[in-house]
């Protein structure tokens, strides 16, 4: 796997971003933007957990890009737009990126990254997946998961204090018919379930990537 520190603009911010290829002959191939949650609860572009799924992928064939937000950083007045701006800004950026299939292209989202995930998913009906872990209930009752076309997997940890995993099933399964993975004993961070969460996740989008 080659790692490569980038930057790209977004608004008035400067992001800085990881760019993850997986080793050998790797073109027109796949990729995910990987959105962290909240710096509070330990998100960031070098957390473990991010950092686990994207070599996953990697091992997997599967290329990735993982950023800090810019908003949360600098204090901006608007951060949830600027935010959600950022995120539309790092899939145009995986899609223009050398050897990236354009009509391959996914998006993760894990605590916060989800629930700006949810809220704009208008604008990503072109993608071939969404995987987004323990998103708020309330954010996905007002989001148009209804309409939305990609194929999704949420995630959420039978333990989490934030998100009802009971609350959670039910919404989905209202609305639309998602897929739904409820990890044992995990809490809202997936402190010590790194792993399975990664697995998870890369399994979905080797799937997903494979119709």
């Amino acid at each position: 796997m080659k790692v490569q520190s980038i930057g790209f603009q977004s608004g008035s911010h400067n992001l800085e971003a990881l760019m993850s290829i997986p080793s050998g002959n790797f073109s027109k191939g796949p990729g995910i933007v990987i959105c962290n949650m909240h710096p509070i609860l330990g998100g960031n572009l070098e957390s473990y957990l991010v950092k686990n799924l994207s070599s996953l992928l990697a091992v997997n064939g599967i290329a990735s890009l993982r950023f800090n937000f810019g908003a949360l950083q600098i204090g901006d007045a608007d951060f949830m737009g600027a935010m959600e701006k950022d995120i539309a800004t790092a899939v145009k950026t995986l899609k223009n990126w050398p050897n990236i299939g354009k009509n391959k292209i996914g998006l993760a989202g894990i605590s916060m990254g989800s629930n700006l995930i949810l809220n704009n998913l208008r604008i990503f009906n072109d993608l071939k997946g969404v995987f987004m872990g323990c998103p708020s209930v309330n954010v996905l009752k007002r989001s148009s998961l209804s309409t939305f076309k990609p194929q999704t997997l949420f995630m959420v940890g039978d333990q989490d204090k934030f998100v009802s995993s009971v609350d959670l099933n039910n919404e989905i399964m209202k609305i639309n018919m998602s897929q739904l993975e409820i990890v044992e004993g995990a809490d809202h961070t997936f402190t010590g379930f790194e792993d399975i969460l990664a697995k998870k996740v890369t399994s979905f989008f080797t799937k997903v990537f494979a119709l």
